[in-house]
């Protein structure tokens, strides 16, 4: 392959000549120099010298990334669903990029349909929210009819998307939208803001997308693209990269034509073009702007994140049915990992220390139900065990089955347990893992 002629994009002041690589983090936040910080006096002393933190520098070639994205994006974006409309004047080359105090634009797309996608799209496959956002879009055509639902139906619908903090803050975002915004989803970032659930990118996205605000966004792809546009192999988790990463995004949105377009764009390039693990340099419309390309250190930027072991906790499952084929289910407390999500009885067990696998314990589910375990120990029988892993812990299933020779009165501690049909359990909030364990006993076979 021939060297190419063109003198490498110069390197913002900010980035360091060199660093250790490392594989990219899943969702970087922002960018810090790679420096060991003195330590004891030495420290002190520093910080009573250090001068007063600058002014991060802008990114170079802003417009021109812009643009470039801008042309990219109009022939390689996904057909997704939400992409329903972009404003006349952000594609034309006529209109000059709007002001941060330009007035906002009527909305080139439903915003409550934007808001919902955003909040299914965090920490969820592409796929998966396609599959369910025409659901909630024909349960919850506004945010008024999302205010007046329960929170068990909105929870109900969610099963499967994971993560449901994100539906019950959506349901009270709804609530606040109708009681603060006369049922219409706010344009500036700063009312935005004040929805519950909704941070600093969501904010960006909705106003700048669907409103043609220049505000920017900063994810994980889009941290990814522009600490490679830099040269810059940072650790993206570290909290001074974030002012160093927005400010470059503020510089992209600035500078845009079409602020919304922009930053779907850059996004979009993100997850498709510009990957963590090989990315797609050759056909990447900003490799004339990308230090990284010109370097040949795309593969070690961002820096390695740093990874901790997970705490394990054991979870003992109970499948308990009855004679009429009802499973006994309780709700999980109103806090804390799935919050008021339904399961079966389970015994939750964290380990002692680093390594240690707690054993099962059948017996601490009945006792918790106020059920006798010496009377039904020997009914119980194994259905399988499975790993569940979730952002901050390693949950390792232990799932047996007890089938009851007659029916008892649902137990009175705790008093969210109840008897149900299979056919009810739709309608309620389950978690996968939940479900999974309850396939898992069902679709064995029982055994005498």
């Amino acid at each position: 392959m021939p060297k190419r002629s063109a003198a490498k994009p110069s390197r913002p002041a900010s980035a360091p000549a060199s660093t250790k690589a490392g594989t990219p983090a899943k969702r970087p936040r922002a960018t810090t120099a790679p420096q060991r910080p003195p330590a004891g006096r030495a420290a002190a002393a520093a910080a009573r010298t250090a001068p007063a933190a600058s002014t991060p520098p802008h990114l170079p070639s802003a417009a021109a990334i812009a643009e470039a994205l801008s042309r990219w994006f109009t022939t390689a974006r996904r057909p997704l669903p939400w992409r329903t409309g972009y404003h006349t004047r952000d594609i034309s080359p006529a209109n000059p990029a709007p002001s941060a105090a330009s007035t906002p634009s009527a909305p080139c797309r439903d915003p409550w349909v934007a808001l919902m996608a955003e909040a299914m799209l965090q920490q969820t496959q592409v796929s998966r929210v396609i599959e369910y956002l025409d659901r909630f879009t024909a349960r919850f055509p506004t945010p008024a009819s999302m205010a007046a639902a329960p929170e068990s139906e909105v929870t109900a619908m969610w099963s499967g998307l994971g993560y449901y903090r994100r539906a019950r803050n959506l349901r009270a975002c709804a609530i606040a939208i109708v009681e603060h915004h006369g049922g219409s989803v706010p344009h500036t970032v700063s009312d935005l803001l004040t929805l519950p659930g909704i941070g600093r990118y969501t904010a960006g996205a909705i106003s700048s997308i669907v409103f043609g605000q220049p505000e920017p966004i900063v994810d994980g792809n889009v941290a990814r693209v522009l600490l490679r546009i830099g040269g810059m192999p940072l650790d993206p988790q570290a909290c001074t990269t974030t002012d160093l990463l927005w400010h470059h995004a503020a510089d992209l949105a600035a500078a845009a034509r079409s602020p919304g377009l922009t930053n779907e764009a850059l996004m979009e390039l993100g997850a498709i073009c510009c990957t963590p693990r090989s990315p797609s340099c050759i056909i990447c419309p900003l490799r004339p702007h990308c230090r990284a390309a010109a370097d040949g250190t795309q593969d070690q930027i961002p820096a390695a994140k740093k990874t901790s072991a997970r705490p394990q906790i054991r979870c003992t499952v109970l499948v308990i049915t009855n004679p009429a084929g009802e499973l006994l289910l309780q709700q999980r407390p109103a806090s804390g990992l799935w919050a008021n999500m339904w399961q079966s009885p389970t015994h939750e067990s964290p380990a002692a220390a680093p390594g240690s696998t707690p054993p099962a314990d059948p017996a601490a589910v009945l006792a918790a139900l106020n059920l006798k375990p010496q009377a039904h120990l020997k009914h119980i029988r194994p259905a399988g065990t499975f790993t569940h892993q979730t952002t901050h812990r390693e949950l390792l299933f232990s799932v047996s089955t007890l089938a009851l020779p007659r029916t008892i009165p649902a137990p009175t501690a705790p008093s969210t347990t109840r008897w149900l049909a299979a056919t009810d359990l739709p309608t309620l909030g389950i978690s996968n893992a939940a479900k999974k364990a309850i396939t898992l006993a069902t679709s064995r076979p029982r055994t005498s």
